[in-house]
């Protein structure tokens, strides 16, 4: 699987100048604990008639690659418009078996040994290969080093430095035999050493304070709804939402909490959480105590003027987050809640891209991001138009919905 991480945000607010490359790292960093995406190519509908058979017939895949990408719960049970996507059939890291190929042919193909193919996909001489069967390629293949011949050097003394068997080392450089040349560059099949991170382990360091998924170990997931409330998007997403039961959790701007307070009023009268997403979307990773505490506490206070609710519930822009932000919230009896699903709606304002960004990565306790509003003339038509097809896709495949505060198991609101 390839991991693909799109980092949510708002070019329409101001303050996305503030991000600095290191928090652009921490975040991806934190993210890859828990996302798993997997590269996608394009959405198919589900048509009367159709089984996984058959559609994995019409894109020459496997049915196993289709029920993995789209983490089918019941495969035997597919519905008329459901939405399957379908997965790269030409991936950089995968062979596709064809027909009359044996592990042999594969191996002289690739130039890559018998036993390192058959160790990579686990293969054992009791398996045999059938058309279209994925095989991964080993990623030191696909990044090699590149080692130029020096003086002296041998087949076994580069092979031996490398801890590489000579057998690699011939038949990926395509050797006639062990004679090799000085200054001659050899690929060499190992991936070059990257130094561990070392940065803060916010999510092992603050355990019951920040959630990225849930923890219902249940087959629920929560939508969340970002930079809201606005005149238009937030009222079409709380449509939806009531024509299909579901509830939601919306993390509020505090600065259009008092432009729009009878928006802010329904989504509570609606049943959905509302929470706190600061009061002027500012990086609030960079802001000192004293910042945090304004910021926090004046959208605490606009929302419950308009609602009556003390919420405890906070979502950082861009999801940032320090020490020093998740010690306040501490302190605050606040909760902070990220997301382990981004739709990049603001960014990818196509159904289909949207739906390939997200259903491949929705899994159990899955914490799934979108909008319902943005900066100045944002659009974001896309959202409104793929959430229907979505939640009706995520029924069909058995997932209910629930409100983070359910799915985090803490408490939203402050008696």
């Amino acid at each position: 699987m390839l991991f693909i991480v799109i980092l949510s945000g708002n070019p329409g607010y101001k303050g996305v100048k503030e991000i600095k490359s290191h928090n652009i790292l921490l975040l991806i960093l934190l993210l890859i604990v828990f996302t798993i995406s997997i590269q996608a190519e394009q959405v198919h509908r589900v048509s009367s008639g159709e089984d996984l058979f058959n559609i994995a017939e019409q894109y020459g895949l496997t049915v196993y690659e289709i029920i993995n990408t789209n983490n089918l719960h019941t495969p035997e049970d597919i519905f008329k418009d459901q939405v399957i996507i379908i997965p790269n059939t030409e991936r950089p890291d995968l062979y596709r078996v064809q027909n009359g190929d044996t592990l042999y042919k594969i191996s002289q193909k690739l130039n890559i040994p018998i036993s390192v193919l058959a160790e990579e996909n686990k293969l054992t001489y009791k398996n045999q290969l059938y058309t279209k069967q994925p095989l991964s390629i080993p990623l030191r293949y696909r990044y090699p080093q590149i080692y130029q011949v020096k003086a002296g050097d041998s087949i076994y003394k580069i092979a031996s430095k490398f801890k590489i068997s000579i057998e690699e080392l011939i038949m990926f450089n395509k050797l006639n035999d062990y004679s090799i040349d000085v200054k001659q560059n050899l690929k060499i099949p190992v991936l070059k050493t990257r130094k561990p991170y070392k940065g803060p382990q916010y999510h092992i360091k603050y355990p019951n304070t920040l959630y990225y998924k849930g923890k219902s170990m249940t087959n629920q997931v929560a939508l969340t709804f970002d930079d809201g409330p606005d005149s238009y998007y937030t009222e079409r997403v709380l449509e939806i939402l009531k024509d299909y039961g579901i509830p939601a959790t919306f993390f509020v701007v505090g600065s259009n909490v008092n432009i729009y307070p009878a928006v802010v009023k329904k989504i509570v009268e609606d049943g959905h959480v509302i929470a706190n997403h600061s009061w002027s979307h500012p990086n609030l990773s960079k802001l000192n105590k004293k910042e945090l505490i304004l910021q926090i506490e004046d959208t605490e206070k606009a929302i419950n003027e308009q609602t009556g609710v003390n919420i405890r519930f906070l979502r950082p822009p861009w999801g940032f987050v320090s020490d020093t932000l998740l010690q306040t919230a501490q302190e605050m009896n606040y909760k902070i809640v990220n997301w382990n699903v981004d739709s990049a709606d603001w960014k990818d304002q196509n159904v289909d891209q949207i739906l390939i960004n997200t259903i491949p990565n929705i899994s159990n306790d899955s914490i799934i991001l979108f909008h319902s509003a943005g900066g100045q003339e944002q659009n974001l038509d896309a959202t409104i138009n793929v959430l229907p097809e979505l939640i009706e896709t995520l029924k069909m495949n058995g997932y209910s919905f629930i409100t983070v505060d359910k799915l985090v198991q803490a408490l939203h609101y402050e008696l």
